[in-house]
């Protein structure tokens, strides 16, 4: 059994869980993102008309899109404990690998 040939199969195939699961995970935050701007973009049209017509100072259009951004970064901050579940999945993952590629090279 050669474990240096091993553990660079297994490196190799750690990149590919990485790539599947930060693509995914990349999709998903894009798709969030489009949704966040969907939700809002009423309330961002308002507040830039009115930014506009001059009815609120640079300050007050700041400072709303903010909110509303910051209403966002809530959803963001649960979703960090979907990232720590999809880490965690990758780590099963590579875990697994390491396993299935040591134990297929055994006799």
């Amino acid at each position: 059994m050669n474990l240096d040939k091993i553990f660079e199969e297994i490196a190799d195939g750690i990149k590919e869980i990485v790539k599947n699961g930060a693509k995914a995970f990349a999709d998903e935050a894009e798709k969030d993102l489009r949704a966040f701007l969907k939700d809002s973009e009423e309330d961002l049209k308002r507040y830039s008309r009115m930014f506009a017509d001059g009815a609120i100072s640079k300050f007050e259009y700041q400072f709303l899109v903010k909110m509303k951004a910051d209403g966002a970064e809530m959803l963001a901050v649960s979703a960090k404990g979907i990232a720590k579940a999809r880490y965690k999945h990758l780590l099963e993952s590579v875990r697994n690998l390491i396993v299935s590629s040591v134990m297929a090279a055994l006799p």
